[in-house]
């Protein structure tokens, strides 16, 4: 009797060590969240669509039922607004003549652009393109529709306000998804006329924002109970887009569900975040929790986040960026690795830590993948931002056949625990990451550290 006494005081104090949190981590919760986000009917969650936004709105509402507050403001969505078309004017000015332009579709444009360039593609342009209207000739060796997006995505990097489209190319446009930059339709003479002509015009136009988004992040917070530690924030994000449909497999499946890349991730975050707040106090410093859109259009979610950061970036102490934490396929059981190991001491910090889970570095992945995911823009800002990912880039990547029925739930529900342990420590006053001396990403630090 006094052995089994001993036994169960011993047990009792182990859960005081540990109060509630990994319990709070509900392996049936992760399943159910998973399967619903990776479901057919969100039709791969491409950037921009119905689907997309629509997992947006599931993921906000998960995170106010959680409890969470909003991180934008009053809102828990943010991200650049549809144009309201109906409103909208333009025109092309050379010397006195005056014609009227057709807005054809576009998002996020400021009230006006001038300065015509004229391009096959954007690489010519580079710097050229910032500020400039940009009139789109189209590849013979090419489909337009098909690149249509891929050079408007370009150009919305270079910084170019709009794109021209000679009308006879209109018929381009149906069917095409939202692009990142409004696209004006010219007369068809336009795309043949000469520098001097060019030089001497200039593009007028007005359109209105609507309340729609085009996209958005999903961002929710958990203040810190510390009253100094509270103005630092730990960060965890996670891309929720996928990459839509495409030509069918051998089954006839378009669907690309992404349920590993990134479903897993995503669900991770949010399920994090429940277990912090059901915590009875909070960890000393703030939380933010972030599901980012556009990762694979090229990080347009967290590139817009840290560009209009709800928080102070030089305030982040660190960035745990989810990725891909479904599918242990060629790596041991209750492991994970972090990507760019060696560039800083975040992945020193967390292998340390109780957890039950192995962070490690993988000898090829570690270097190779830290560039690949929406840690990069946070950690060209100077915040020390990583990957961490519980698998590899197994034959499903990007395919229909990444599904749920292929997630190893039981080593998923331990490595989100496992990332759970760590990331309290850190939000609960533990040691913060620094980067390591002479890299670039240290002079960002520096630089970041001194911004206002």
């Amino acid at each position: 009797m006094r052995l089994l006494l001993i036994v169960v005081l011993a047990g009792a104090a182990l859960a005081q060590g540990s109060p509630g949190l990994v319990d709070f981590v509900d392996p049936v919760r992760l399943r159910e969240d998973l399967t619903y986000l990776a479901g057919d009917e969100f039709r791969g969650r491409n950037t921009p669509s119905p689907e997309l936004d629509k997992a947006a709105l599931w993921l906000e509402d998960a995170y106010r039922k959680a409890g969470l507050l909003p991180a934008f403001g009053e809102s828990f969505r943010d991200g650049p607004r549809r144009p309201d078309l109906g409103r909208a004017k333009a025109s092309l000015r050379r010397e006195k003549a005056t014609d009227q332009l057709r807005v054809a579709i576009g998002v996020d444009t400021p009230a006006e652009g001038r300065d015509l360039k004229v391009v096959l593609d954007a690489a010519d342009l580079g710097d050229a393109a910032k500020g400039a209207a940009v009139i789109v000739i189209p590849d013979p060796g090419q489909s337009l529709r098909r690149s249509l997006r891929g050079r408007a995505n370009a150009l919305h990097r270079l910084g170019a306000k709009a794109i021209l489209l000679s009308e006879g190319h209109a018929e381009v446009l149906t069917g095409v998804d939202l692009l990142p930059l409004p696209v004006l339709l010219v007369p068809d003479e336009v795309s043949a006329w000469s520098g001097e002509q060019v030089a001497a015009a200039a593009v007028d136009f007005e359109i209105p924002l609507s309340d729609q988004f085009y996209a958005s992040n999903v961002g929710a917070i958990l203040p810190g109970s510390d009253p100094t530690l509270t103005a630092e924030w730990i960060a965890f994000g996670a891309h929720y887009d996928h990459i839509g449909t495409g030509e069918a497999d051998g089954k006839g499946d378009t669907i690309r569900n992404g349920a590993d890349d990134n479903a897993s991730g995503t669900i991770a975050v949010l399920n994090i975040a429940r277990a912090f707040h059901q915590m009875k106090v909070a960890p000393k410093r703030s939380c933010l929790f972030l599901a980012f859109y556009g990762e694979e259009r090229g990080f347009q979610g967290s590139r817009r986040f840290v560009a209009n950061p709800a928080v102070p970036l030089r305030q982040v102490r660190a960035l745990f960026n989810l990725e891909m934490l479904g599918r242990p396929d060629d790596i041991e059981a209750n492991s994970a690795w972090v990507t760019g190991y060696s560039v800083s001491s975040f992945g020193e910090i967390v292998s340390k830590l109780e957890s039950g889970v192995r962070f490690y570095e993988h000898p090829v992945l570690s270097r190779r993948l830290f560039a690949a995911s929406d840690n990069l823009p946070f950690a060209e800002k100077g915040v020390p931002a990583h990957s961490i990912s519980a698998g590899s880039l197994h034959a499903d990547y990007h395919q229909p056949s990444d599904e749920v029925k292929k997630i190893d739930f039981v080593n998923y529900a331990s490595v989100v625990r496992g990332i759970a342990r760590v990331g309290w420590a850190m939000a609960d006053g533990g040691p913060v990451p620094e980067w390591k001396a002479g890299t670039s990403y240290a002079a960002a630090a520096k630089r970041l550290r001194e911004s206002k």
